[in-house]
């Protein structure tokens, strides 16, 4: 086995890379005479082999180091036949080819073994270990302790890191107080049960566990973060404790298997898209307690029925499948299912919020009041078989991104008796035609801080621009042609891809390459416009 390492002082080293064919890694306490002490973040990614390239070096060890006994070795190993192609690829991100490499050049690691010398832990040092089954910890490591495969600090307080492998049952001991952010992500336990005093369920801490399908939280824990159980798709049972505050953002985002779902008394706070995207969510309470809900917190969950909100909250109602503030003038969420394909909305409703209808996808027409006054960013985006709306003569704010990705709606009609919008050949206008609100599907127009995404390019495209850095369209239109087919995998098909839509916005690249490939000036528009959907 070889490691490539760091020194940290005279007498000690971190290792931050591993080389090896073995299933079983028994971390060594010295290599080339040096103690180990720490192993940094993503040092073990699981995949390693023998038969990784030569220049596979440790700092001040060319060559590498074995370890079993410090000594130097020179990494070399029969490759496959292939193996020079395959090197010569600047990444394996589009290599399709890995099943003729599936032995002997990837295995992954199934237990690791850490040393008593080892004080230094990095929190994702096994992050890319997915297939990882157990964590094992020397009983003399005056830091760290493993109990059934889970890495703990050595008074079994706080839980660090269970391994991504792991599945079946799982049952965390009574002393622990703490488990630390993602410890249990991308695992494959079934069911788990937390016992101790855990105040908080911090960020992303079941993050994507999939297999995932009962937890069941001490009485003590008052907080649940931002994406705790985000996409464990298969959680149908949890129970929210009596002394739960506080639901973090994301929280239960996709957890499509949740049927129902009780918030208990005391909660103050839903986080933005605490329930998002749980498409079999049918029926939800909440408590009078509740008095901050954050935007989309329902979003995607299309087979919900019933949100019955507590008589004797101050601040929320709901009626007919959407959500209000107690007097009926704001409308923050409409959860819409294939049942209810019309909807009106209440007469005194003043504002409708952002994200409000965002991907009622079943919603096919909506009436709204006379005393409407504002419709918020994004409040229709996505609401694809929306085929008319007409806007009432009060309104006279219209957020960003209103009617987005809209894409059947070919008719937006304007009272006559408004004063701030108007609306011509599928462009909607403010009054005096200096800005451009809304467009017919199917229309564009530019503007410097359109995103990337709102070309309509095809993935690939659209991806290699992203990783590359681009975010608009203005950053964009400051490079030429032989700037943009630097950009990694992007072919002369991609490149014909962009310049067909830029085109349809009536600018185009620079015909002269940039200094050092970098933005120097500013492409002049077609028009002054202001895009909303394509």
């Amino acid at each position: 086995m070889r490691y490539e390492y760091q020194k940290i002082t005279e007498t000690t080293i971190g290792i931050t890379k591993f080389c090896g064919n073995s299933s079983r890694l028994v971390i060594p306490e010295t290599i080339d005479g040096y103690t180990v002490t720490r192993i940094y973040d993503y040092a073990i990614d699981g995949w390693r082999t023998c038969d990784e390239p030569d220049d596979f070096e440790s700092s001040g060890c060319p060559g590498g180091a074995d370890s079993s006994d410090g000594s130097a070795v020179s990494g070399d190993a029969d490759s496959p036949d292939d193996s020079d192609a395959l090197d010569s690829l600047d990444g394996f991100d589009d290599y399709d080819g890995f099943d003729d490499y599936d032995e002997p050049y990837y295995k992954e690691i199934y237990e690791i073994v850490i040393p008593s010398t080892v004080t230094v832990i990095d929190p994702q040092a096994f992050g890319a270990c997915s297939e990882l089954w157990e964590i094992i910890v020397d009983d003399e490591n005056p830091v760290y302790a493993s109990r059934d495969g889970i890495l703990y600090d050595k008074a079994l307080t706080t839980l660090l890191r269970c391994p991504k492998g792991k599945g079946g049952d799982c049952s965390i001991p009574d002393t622990v107080t703490s488990i630390e952010k993602e410890a249990f992500c991308f695992c494959h336990l079934e069911r788990v049960v937390l016992n101790g005093q855990i105040t908080r369920i911090k960020r992303g801490t079941f993050y994507e566990c999939g297999d995932l399908q009962k937890i069941v939280l001490p009485d003590t824990v008052t907080c649940i973060e931002d994406e705790a159980f985000a996409d464990c798709f298969a959680l149908a049972e949890v129970n929210l404790p009596a002394q739960l505050t506080e639901i973090g953002a994301g929280a239960f985002a996709s957890c499509a298997a949740l049927k129902r779902m009780m918030i208990p008394d005391g909660v103050t706070r839903l986080g933005e898209g605490a329930f998002a995207g749980c498409r079999g969510l049918e029926e939800l309470s909440v408590p009078e307690s509740l008095v901050q809900i954050g935007e989309g917190w329902l979003e995607g969950c299309r087979n919900l029925k019933n949100v019955e909100f507590a008589p004797g909250n101050p601040l929320f109602t709901s009626e007919n499948r959407a959500v209000y503030n107690k007097d009926k003038t704001v409308l923050y969420q409409y959860f819409c299912t294939s049942e209810q394909e019309q909807f009106r909305v209440p007469g005194t409703v003043t504002v409708i919020k952002e994200k409000a209808f965002l991907n009622s996808k079943y919603l096919r027409g909506i009436v709204l009041p006379k005393a409407l006054v504002q419709i918020g960013e994004r409040a229709f985006c996505g609401c694809e078989n929306l085929t008319r709306i007409q806007i009432p003569e009060n309104v006279r704010e219209i957020g960003k991104y209103a009617f987005l990705d809209c894409k059947n709606l070919g008719n937006i009609i304007v009272d006559e008796k408004n004063t701030h919008f108007i609306c011509e050949e599928g462009v909607l206008y403010t009054k005096d035609k200096s800005e451009v609100i809304a467009v017919r599907y199917g229309k564009l127009f530019y503007r410097e801080d359109m995103l990337i995404e709102e070309l309509g390019l095809k993935l690939r495209s659209c991806n290699c621009l992203r990783r590359a850095g681009f975010r608009t369209v203005g950053e964009l239109l400051q490079v030429s042609r032989e700037d943009v087919m630097r950009v990694r995998n992007f072919g002369k098909y991609c490149l014909m891809d962009l310049e067909s839509r830029l085109e349809e916005l009536g600018v185009a690249l620079r015909a002269e390459e940039t200094s050092g490939g970098k933005p120097d000036g500013t492409a002049q528009p077609a028009s002054g416009f202001y895009h909303f959907p394509r």
